[in-house]
C-alpha cells in the first residue's frame, strides 16, 4: 500500500495557518520548527496528536421576549440540547446578535448560567418548562421606538466553535410620549 507523500507547506510568518484536505483522522501531524535543510541551524519538530472532527452545533431554539422597555429588552432561549439539537457539543457559550435592519448592533458572547460569575448581571437564569435552565440576557442601549431582530448562535468548546445562528425574534421597543410634545389648552369657564 503506497502511502500518500508528505505535504511541505513553509512560511517565515510567526503564525502560520494552513489546511489540508480530506485529512484522515489515524495519520500523524508533524510540525517542524527551524530549517531542516540547513545543517548548522537547530530545529525541533512535534508530533502532533490527531486532529479530532466535530460537526458544529447548530441551534433552533427561537429567543423569547421576556420584558420590554423604551431602551432595553431581556431575550431569554432554551439552552442547546443534544438530544433534540445538532451538532456536537459541549456547548460553552452562546452568541446574541441583535440588528436593526441589517445592521449588527451588538453581538456579544454569554456564558451559560452554571458559568456565569454571580457579578454578571446581564445573564441569568429562570426554570423553563421541559428544560433544566432557561438563559436571560438584559439587552441595553436600544432606541426608543425602534425594530430590532435577535439570533441566538451556540458555541461548542475549542477554536471556531461557533454553530450557525438561529430563528430570528423581531420586536419594537416600546415608543412613549414626551411633555414637550404635548398640547394642552385651558378652559376657563
Amino acid at each position: 500500500m503506497a502511502k500518500d507523500p508528505p505535504q511541505n507547506v513553509s512560511s517565515t510568518l510567526l503564525n502560520f495557518t494552513f489546511y489540508i484536505q480530506d485529512f484522515r483522522d489515524d495519520i500523524p501531524i508533524y510540525c517542524f520548527i527551524g530549517d531542516p535543510f540547513n545543517k548548522s541551524s537547530e530545529f525541533g519538530f512535534i508530533r502532533l496528536a490527531s486532529a479530532a472532527f466535530y460537526v458544529l452545533p447548530s441551534f433552533s431554539g427561537v429567543p423569547e421576549l421576556l420584558e420590554l422597555g423604551y431602551y432595553h429588552a431581556t431575550i431569554g432561549w432554551r439552552q442547546w440540547d443534544s438530544s433534540s439539537e445538532t451538532g456536537d457539543g459541549p456547548i460553552v457559550g452562546y452568541k446574541i446578535y441583535v440588528r436593526s435592519g441589517s445592521n449588527v448592533v451588538l453581538a456579544k458572547e454569554v456564558q451559560p448560567p452554571s458559568m456565569v460569575n454571580n457579578t454578571d448581571r446581564s445573564v441569568s437564569k429562570r426554570s423553563a418548562e421541559n428544560a433544566t435552565e432557561m438563559v436571560m440576557y438584559n439587552v441595553n442601549g436600544l432606541e426608543e421606538g425602534s425594530t430590532y431582530s435577535v439570533q441566538i448562535a451556540a458555541i461548542r468548546d475549542g477554536i471556531n466553535g461557533e454553530g450557525e445562528q438561529g430563528p430570528a425574534l423581531t420586536f419594537t421597543t416600546k415608543q412613549g410620549w414626551h411633555l414637550k410634545d404635548m398640547k394642552c389648552k385651558i378652559r376657563v369657564i
